[in-house]
């Protein structure tokens, strides 16, 4: 079954009995803190914003990837301490997947300067993975970045991340030596996304 979100074969979500409902993801876009709704045979799947109930989902779902492959820093703590103060306040949000309620994957659009946002905190519950949910999550935040009239997103990564680094060159986000040095001593490969050279850019 082909998934109009994405125009890619969805087989996985067959296979265990969550077929998806042919949509346009932007036939019926809500108002940017409403939470959007995609009606499944077995599930509710939904895009919804931070509340602060969520902050101990946001931390939940990136200490599985980071302790998986690194370890927590600094940074990282701070953020998720308070998420709010770190991400919302001064003007992003952190986009959570919900799957019949429960959260399972999130990821963070990060105000850096007037116009420079990243696209930040990715992570998918294991039993979630290869479903589309990171996709659908990454296309909303880049989608909120040009709303706040981004002129580019990036990305800060390490190569031990392959299926993300392969979804980012999907999106059209393209390697960049940066001038800045990194809070993450796990970052080795920067990426950006120039407003206006991916397919969910916004005029």
């Amino acid at each position: 079954m082909k998934n109009a979100e994405f125009g890619v074969l969805s087989t996985s979500w067959a296979e265990r009995g969550l077929l998806p409902v042919e949509r346009s993801l932007d036939s019926a876009r809500p108002p940017l803190h409403c939470a959007v709704t995609f009606p499944l045979a077995s599930v509710n799947l939904q895009i919804v914003t931070f509340e602060d109930d969520l902050a101990a989902d946001f931390e939940r779902l990136n200490r599985a990837w980071i302790e998986r492959y690194f370890s927590v820093e600094a940074t990282d703590r701070a953020m998720f301490e308070n998420p709010r103060a770190a991400v919302l306040e001064p003007g992003g949000q952190i986009f959570f997947a919900k799957v019949n309620g429960a959260a399972v994957g999130v990821c963070a659009a990060q105000k850096l300067s007037g116009t420079e946002w990243e696209l930040a905190k990715l992570g998918v519950d294991e039993r979630f993975q290869g479903l589309g949910l990171g996709r659908m999550l990454c296309e909303r935040t880049i989608e909120y970045c040009w709303e706040k009239q981004a002129t580019r997103v990036v990305i800060e990564s390490n190569r031990l991340l392959s299926a993300a680094l392969n979804l980012y060159r999907k999106l059209g986000f393209k390697e960049f030596i940066p001038e800045f040095t990194s809070p993450f001593t796990r970052a080795d490969v920067f990426l950006e996304l120039p407003r206006g050279e991916n397919h969910v850019a916004r005029t």
